[in-house]
């Protein structure tokens, strides 16, 4: 369930940015090094037939370096949980950290409570 949860996240908030064409996107991350791009990149990998989280994280952690704050969220959600990758809470920190100095207050809010913020979210989405 935490995976899903994530992952609808991750593509909710991706989805009104960009197209959700796998190569388009994966053109745009690798050739111009669209940040947007990388992220959605990385969350379409997640979601595939044949889902490849070493690559999802690979292209979400690359759209966070390009100061793309869904990535920065994605990223931290990912190693907070261990959804995909080793749960590594002081690594989801890190991204948690770097969305906050973007300028993104959940990422503020998460990174401030260590964690518990998203955690609390995610105990009220369920209850819903």
């Amino acid at each position: 369930m935490k995976m899903l949860t994530f992952l609808c996240l991750t593509v909710c908030v991706c989805f009104a940015q960009l197209t959700l064409d796998f190569d388009a996107n994966k053109e745009l991350c690798d050739k111009k090094n669209d940040a947007k791009a990388c992220t959605l990149t990385g969350s379409l990998y997640a979601i595939k037939d044949k889902p490849d989280f070493d690559k999802a994280i690979e292209y979400t952690v690359k759209g966070c370096n390009g100061k793309d704050i869904s990535g920065c969220l994605s990223a931290g959600g990912a190693y907070l949980m261990g959804a995909g990758v080793k749960k590594d809470e002081a690594k989801a920190m890190q991204f948690y950290k770097k969305g906050c100095d973007l300028g993104d207050k959940l990422s503020c809010d998460i990174y401030k409570s260590d964690g518990k913020a998203l955690y609390d979210m995610m105990d009220k989405f369920g209850d819903e």
